[in-house]
């Protein structure tokens, strides 16, 4: 047996070392006997235990029995309930997984080892950090040779981060179309002029570029040792930890500050999800339009893993910096726009899933969000049941806000209300095509209501 076709996973299919398999909660990697030295090496030299140890590479067993097989070993990775791609990531985020790749490489040449590639998708954020996740990645260094993935480094993860950072975050989404990189003298060009007194942008993108378009080999074209690259990365290193991400306008991470109706309400918000939420407790949680994470924090007390999704970015980096100073790391957040949902990329447009199809959960929590999806973006009401149904195998906690709250009255200033079908009635009636009505609770003071839905 050479090869497995059952649920291979087309995420793998670049690697001809090994491929995933994973099925039922469970990843297997699935090593050739070409990576056999380079694994044995790993292994045996110390490294592996090294990385695991600095919670810089993701372990694994090797539980099953190969004999029989033409396979030089079945590996089984911790298993990471959700991994989110870079066009889903904070500038921080990046930054941690382009400073890790350096980190990682400085460790491994002192093995003997380096990485032989260097995408931004060999990491998964796992437990509030960014982890490698591409165990085949390691390959036995030889004297004299030069970093081969380097320019990959500058395409797929210095260059966006880099226009991410003297630019703005939508760079960042925009990696979706180009998930291989971009080269390096479209980087060049998109960078403003004040990125060329960066010493380490100048030489490992500008410079790079110019060598590119003139068809010479840049940068590393000497021959190299241990000594020297680990100098090149420090150089590297000390470049990337000088980049800042440009601030601008914060559109929702005040929300709870300016926004909401009242303290009395958002007092009872929280008492209603205490008491469903102890209730219902199970595996996963996505909270969708997450705004800050309040809610989300307080559902990583009943729920195992929750997936907090939000479409504003700063709303993103301020779950983030909440879930650190509250040294909660069962939280994942994913920047994305459920109107707008990431597709599925790549090769059969299957090479790396869409966020549709990642989400799974055991509960659902929709809070102040199904105004702003049928008034803002006319998206109707039966529309929504059907996909709050397929992200959620038991629950859905959904907020209704009815069409006479001071919030839709102000979305409805300047444009004409087309919106008949936006009543508490057609909601109900929508939702029960899915779902079972356990609980509601209207608020005090306000027309809005809380909806527990099970599942039907």
């Amino acid at each position: 047996m050479n090869f497995l076709t059952t649920n291979y996973s087309s995420q793998s299919y670049r690697d001809r070392d090994g491929f995933m398999v994973v099925e039922k909660n469970i990843a297997r990697r699935y090593v050739q006997q070409s990576y056999a030295a380079n694994y044995e090496h790993l292994m045996g030299s110390g490294l592996y235990d090294q990385l695991v140890l600095k919670n810089l590479l993701i372990p694994h067993q090797e539980p099953l029995d190969i004999d029989g097989t033409d396979f030089f070993k079945v590996l089984e990775p911790t298993f990471i309930p959700f991994i989110s791609f870079p066009y889903e990531w904070t500038f921080d985020q990046w930054k941690e997984v382009a400073l890790k790749t350096l980190e990682i490489n400085s460790i491994a040449i002192q093995y003997g080892m380096i990485l032989k590639d260097a995408s931004p998708f060999n990491f998964a954020f796992f437990k509030g950090n960014a982890i490698f996740i591409d165990t085949l990645s390691f390959e036995i260094y030889h004297l004299g040779e030069p970093w081969m993935a380097y320019r990959q480094f500058c395409e797929s993860i210095l260059g966006p981060l880099s226009l991410i950072g003297y630019c703005q975050i939508q760079w960042g989404r925009m990696f979706q179309t180009a998930i291989n990189g971009w080269d390096l003298g479209f980087i060049s060009r998109n960078l403003p002029l004040r990125s060329w007194f960066n010493q380490s942008l100048l030489l490992h993108i500008h410079l790079h570029a110019k060598s590119q378009e003139s068809k010479k080999r840049a940068g590393l074209k000497s021959t190299m040792n241990s000594e020297k690259l680990m100098a090149l990365w420090k150089l590297m290193e000390h470049g990337i930890e000088k980049l800042k991400e440009n601030s601008k306008e914060k559109k929702w991470a005040n929300y709870y500050q300016e926004s909401i109706l009242s303290q009395q309400y958002l007092e009872e918000k929280q008492e209603v999800l205490n008491n469903w939420l102890s209730n219902i407790s199970g595996q996963t949680l996505i909270d969708l339009g997450a705004n800050t994470g309040k809610f989300s924090l307080l559902a990583v007390e009943y729920f195992n893993h929750v997936i907090a999704l939000e479409s504003d970015i700063d709303c993103v980096i301020q779950i983030q910096k909440s879930i650190k100073s509250n040294g909660i790391f069962n939280i994942d957040t994913v920047w994305s726009d459920i109107t707008q949902p990431n597709a599925g990329l790549g090769w059969a447009n299957e090479e790396r899933s869409s966020i549709i199809s990642r989400l799974e959960s055991d509960c659902l929590l929709a809070l102040a969000l199904i105004h702003h999806l049928c008034i803002s973006k006319n998206i109707r009401l039966e529309m929504v049941a059907s996909l709050f149904s397929r992200l959620t195998s038991k629950w859905a906690i959904v907020e209704f806000i009815p069409k006479d709250d001071p919030k839709i009255t102000e979305m409805l200033q300047y444009r004409k209300d087309v919106f008949e079908d936006y009543s508490e009635s057609n909601f109900l009636m929508s939702f029960e095509k899915y779902f079972i009505l356990r609980e509601s609770y209207a608020f005090e003071n306000t027309n809005r209501k809380l909806y527990l839905w099970e599942k039907s």
